[in-house]
């Protein structure tokens, strides 16, 4: 009877057991597939709300021509790439900042200089493109282009945490200006970007490259909700 009952008690240890690293695999596979499952949500989301924004919104178009190869760059490649500048960056005298973009859910606070800078370049900074048009003035549109990736000039390599309702600050003569991002999508990069944008509003547009595919670039686009003297 009682080696019975110990057979009992040793086959219930077993299922025991067996039945915990079944869950432990369980929790596993489910905390391994939580970023994926989550690229894919937010993914969908944001092509729902593009879709909507464009839809519900008289928008303009605009087309503008990317100069600089917006990339993932990883540390490898940001050497060769700087090396190629060496000389030129020699040659050049500091030029002072005109603006300062925070994204404080990245961390990012980074300089930005005058169009016609040698620091103006996606290479070295954040750039203001050709066509952007400066905070202050009514219904502009203010671009910004920077590398994404692993290297130290990769400065929005985190951009694609950012969704809907995130801010992006702007100080610019003696302002604070603060947008809220309302559209993200997605273009083919083949040289060129159309622009979406509200008539109506003051906006920033962010593009870096999508996040792990190289052959597209995502576009970040916030209105101006509110200015403030700092």
């Amino acid at each position: 009877m009682i080696s019975f009952i110990l057979k009992i008690i040793i086959n219930m240890k077993k299922k025991i057991i067996v039945f915990c690293l079944l869950l432990l695999i369980f929790l596993g596979i489910i905390v391994l597939s939580y970023d994926f499952f989550k690229m894919k949500e937010n993914t969908i989301y944001e092509k729902i709300n593009a879709q909507f924004y464009i839809n519900k919104k008289t928008t303009d178009k605009q087309k503008i021509k990317i100069d600089e190869n917006i990339t993932e760059i990883n540390s490898a490649e940001e050497k060769e790439e700087n090396n190629n500048e060496n000389v030129i960056t020699q040659q050049i005298n500091p030029n002072e900042p005109i603006a300062v973009l925070e994204i404080p859910k990245i961390n990012l606070y980074q300089n930005l200089y005058p169009k016609q800078s040698e620091l103006n370049t996606i290479s070295k900074n954040v750039k203001i493109m050709n066509e952007a048009v400066f905070p202050d003035v009514n219904n502009g549109n203010f671009i910004l282009a920077a590398h994404s990736g692993t290297g130290y000039i990769a400065f929005f390599k985190n951009l694609h945490k950012l969704v809907n309702n995130d801010k992006v600050y702007i100080y610019y003569n003696n302002i604070k200006y603060e947008y809220e991002i309302v559209l993200i999508y997605d273009e083919n990069k083949d040289g060129d970007i159309s622009l979406e944008k509200d008539p109506n509003q003051t906006v920033i547009t962010l593009i870096t490259c999508k996040y792990k595919d190289k052959t597209k670039q995502t576009i970040f686009v916030g209105n101006l909700i509110n200015k403030t003297n700092y």
